[in-house]
Parts: structure tokens; sequence; C-alpha cells
């Protein structure tokens, strides 16, 4: 069997997120493209994750933990929300966050 379909075959990169690698044999080797999680989902994730962890955090509290501005800690849980992910329960200084499914 070709080395490429034992690789192809080995690990699974789905349980993970991540998109299946690339591989492509080339004279005198083999190249493979291995792909991350872009900075958008690993934001997204932390978000879920510190929210799992602590419904009460503010977007201030998120800003601070995570080092991130403003605009795009709001524009993360707009999203989520958006996508029925997160909800927030009761006012803004007094309520909480509830994630709907595991994102994380």
């Amino acid at each position: 069997m070709p080395i490429v379909n034992c690789l192809k075959n080995e690990p699974d990169f789905h349980p993970y997120g991540l998109k299946e690698p690339q591989f492509e044999v080339m004279q005198g080797g083999l190249n493979v493209i291995v792909y991350n999680k872009t900075a958008q989902e690993t934001t997204r994730g932390r978000i879920l994750e510190l929210l799992k962890e602590n419904p009460k955090y503010t977007k201030e509290d998120l800003m601070r933990i995570l080092n991130k501005a403003d605009g795009t800690i709001k524009g993360h849980l707009s999203k989520l929300k958006e996508e029925g992910v997160l909800n927030r329960v009761g006012s803004t200084k007094g309520g909480h966050w509830e994630v709907n499914n595991d994102e994380t």
C-alpha cells in the first residue's frame, strides 16, 4: 500500500474540527499540509468554554481574559446568539449566559 494511502487513514482529524490534511507526492519526497483552527474559531471556542465555566462573565470580563477588543467580543457574542448557541438570560448587569450545545 502506498504511504500516502496509509497516512490518509490515520489519524482522524474530524473529531478535532480540523480539515483533512493534503498529501502530495513530490520528486524525492512527500509534502503534507496540515490545517489548524483559525484564530476566529479558537476565540469562539474559548468564549464558550469560559461562559460554561462562569455564566456570569460579562463582555468586559471576556475582553480582559482573552485580551481582545470590544468589537471582537461583541461580534462573536452576536454571532453565537444568532446561531442559537448562546442566550443571554436576564439583564445586562444581573443576568447570565446559557450555552445551548457543546460547541467547544
